[in-house]
C-alpha cells in the first residue's frame, strides 16, 4: 500500500446512505428507460445525496435540488451528479464499486465543475464512502491520486475568491 493509498484511506468520509436518498434515487431510477440508466442513477443520486450531507455537516452551504442531476430531463440524456454548492458553482459526486482502481469521468461533466468528489457505494446500498477529490479531471481519475478530503474546504475557499474577483473588478468600473 502507498503512502498516498494510506492517506486516503485515513481521510475517507464514511456517510450512512439516508432512506430520504433511498427513496428520491429509487424513484429517479423508476423513470430510466433501461435497467443500465436507472443503475447509473441510482449510483448518481446516492454519491449525490451523500456529498450534500457531509457538506452541509462540515457547514458548507449547498442547493440539492438546483442541480442537473435533479433535472428529470437532464438525469435522462446525460451521466450527471452534480451538487450545486451555494455561491460556488457544481461540485461533481461521482459513484465508484468498492475496490475501483479509477473513476470514469463522462465527457459531458468535464466542464464547469468546481471538483469532482469520488464517492464509493457498498453492496447494500447503505454506506457511501467518500474517498477523496480533484479540483479536475480528465476521461480517467485514478484513486490512488485523489486530494484528501482535508484539503477541500481550503480547495472551495480558494475557487470562492477567484470567482469573486472579476465581480470585485469590474464593479469598479463607470457605467
Amino acid at each position: 500500500m502507498t503512502a498516498k493509498t494510506q492517506a486516503l484511506e485515513d481521510w475517507s468520509i464514511p456517510m450512512p446512505i439516508t432512506e430520504y436518498a433511498q427513496r428520491i434515487a429509487k424513484q429517479f431510477a423508476s423513470e430510466q428507460p433501461t435497467q443500465e440508466k436507472a443503475q447509473q442513477v441510482y449510483l448518481n443520486t446516492l454519491a449525490v445525496c451523500a456529498v450534500n450531507n457531509y457538506l452541509r455537516i462540515i457547514g458548507i452551504s449547498t442547493n440539492l435540488t438546483v442541480g442537473d442531476s435533479w433535472n428529470k430531463v437532464m438525469r435522462l440524456a446525460v451521466d450527471v451528479a452534480d451538487l450545486w454548492v451555494s455561491n460556488l458553482g457544481r461540485l461533481e459526486c461521482r459513484p465508484v464499486e468498492p475496490g475501483s482502481l479509477n473513476c470514469h469521468i463522462p465527457q459531458e461533466v468535464r466542464l464547469d465543475r468546481i471538483a469532482y468528489i469520488i464517492v464509493e457505494i457498498d453492496k447494500q446500498f447503505t454506506l457511501a464512502t467518500l474517498l477523496g477529490f480533484s479540483p479536475t479531471a480528465a476521461s480517467e481519475l485514478p484513486i490512488n491520486q485523489l486530494l484528501t478530503l482535508e484539503s477541500l474546504p481550503e480547495h472551495l475557499n480558494k475557487s470562492s475568491q477567484l470567482k469573486q474577483e472579476p465581480w470585485i473588478l469590474n464593479s469598479a468600473k463607470p457605467c
